[in-house]
């Protein structure tokens, strides 16, 4: 979903992305949070990209909207994880673009 928005100095594009992700097994111990973290970086990580907490817990599917704007970079990598009390654990990281 793309929309335009005009800042006063011109306009820019903002894109509308959903992330989904599927927890299989809540582990041991078990998660406390979930979410997606996203960035320029193919190995990012909570530290080093957009962190964004999904609510709930359990096992099963979920999924977010974020805005992302198309100047910041066209080239994005995103990745699921969980946090324990023991750190987090990621997925794969998933390459996509802007355009």
């Amino acid at each position: 979903n793309i929309r335009g928005i005009d800042s006063g100095l011109g306009v820019y594009y903002d894109y509308s992305v959903q992330f989904n992700g599927t927890i299989y097994d809540k582990g041991d111990p078990a998660y406390y949070e979930r979410g997606f973290v996203y960035g320029t970086d193919s190995y990012v990580t909570a530290s080093s990209g957009t962190k964004v907490v999904v609510s709930g817990t359990g096992e099963g599917s979920f999924s977010t909207t974020t805005i992302l704007n198309v100047w910041t970079a066209s080239k994005w990598y995103v990745r699921a994880y969980a946090r324990t009390k023991n750190g987090y654990v990621y997925g794969d990281a998933v390459m996509f673009y802007l355009q």
